[in-house]
């Protein structure tokens, strides 16, 4: 499904939930991920929902998703989050508004914070890396409950920080779950996001997802909702304005290079301490890109790359 997903950046909410099984079951496996196994009844893996419609993953296709998005919605979600790598904490804003009456009885609303790459959790099927890893969700453990109707012009809005706590750990496998009030298994916290959906407890139709927009300042993080984004002040500001990130980093093996405002990445090249260029190469012109640093000597470097964005830079460490 990856090349698939790659040619709808930004456009699909989408959350993987690792699961208890087969065998001892996935390290990142949470007791939340299998309240979402529940809602939908899965016994088998693996398993995809689109929309809440059981979707064989084999038969995906781009017309599906195309389709899916011809679909005519009436409610409208603005997602923003900011991340605080130091307090190992995710802020996350939202606004809902119904263009129209949802008259089923109850509701769920979901914000799933989600991992883009993890691959400390690999074992022995083959599998080495593993895309948009559920590790929280939000408002609470089961999302927010809504009981009766939700009318036509009626907002929602939500505002909520959830701190990670305490230390990484890399569970044994699924009998070993993380406790959520000690510790934590996010592998890097500037590869976090947050997506959101609202749902129906009658038949699980999901209303309308949103894939949030991540925010540098906090100035932008507060603005009204309909305002447009401040310009970034800093050079700091400026430079992680264009949503610039490489994962995993430290890096040992394949590193990632995306652009979250999906901008297109054209040529990239990985510098040495040294200003040596020890890789050079053509984005293109996705907003995604990888590279290989299992040949790299440990140690610093700089990769350089050009989008539609401008030129900009970030540090990458490579440990073996």
């Amino acid at each position: 499904m990856t090349p698939i997903f790659k040619e709808y950046v930004g456009e699909l909410a989408i959350v993987k939930y690792q699961m208890s099984w087969p065998g001892a079951g996935d390290p990142y496996y949470t007791q939340e991920g299998n309240t979402r196994r529940s809602a939908y009844g899965v016994s088998s893996v693996p398993a995809l929902y689109r929309n809440s419609n059981a979707t064989n993953p084999t038969n995906l296709s781009a017309n599906m998703i195309d389709n899916d998005l011809e679909d005519m919605v009436y409610m409208d979600i603005q997602l923003r989050y900011m991340i605080d790598t130091i307090e190992q904490s995710i802020r996350v804003r939202a606004r809902i508004e119904a263009i129209d009456d949802f008259t089923d009885g109850g509701h769920r609303v979901m914000i799933p914070i989600v991992e883009y790459l993890t691959t400390k959790n690999k074992e022995s099927n083959g599998e080495n890396e593993f895309h948009n890893v559920f590790k929280k969700m939000l408002p609470e453990s089961n999302g927010e409950l809504i009981i009766g109707e939700i009318e036509a012009g009626e907002v929602l809005e939500y505002d909520h920080t959830y701190t990670f706590q305490g230390n990484y750990r890399l569970p044994n496998n699924a009998q070993d779950p993380i406790n959520h009030n000690i510790e934590h298994s996010v592998e890097e916290f500037n590869d976090l996001h947050a997506v959101m959906f609202v749902q129906s407890l009658v038949d699980k139709e999901i209303y309308q997802g949103a894939v949030g927009v991540r925010e540098y300042t906090e100035a932008n993080m507060d603005r009204e909702w309909g305002e447009e984004r401040i310009f970034p002040t800093s050079v700091r500001e400026f430079n992680e304005g264009k949503g610039f990130a490489l994962y995993p980093n430290p890096g040992a093996t394949t590193v990632h290079m995306r652009t979250s405002s999906g901008d297109a990445i054209h040529d990239f090249e990985v510098i040495d301490i040294h200003g040596r260029v020890v890789y050079r190469s053509n984005g293109e012109g996705e907003s995604e890109a990888r590279f290989d640093v299992r040949d790299f000597t440990d140690g610093i470097y700089t990769v350089r790359a050009e989008s539609n964005a401008g030129v900009f830079q970030k540090r990458l460490v490579v440990r073996h």
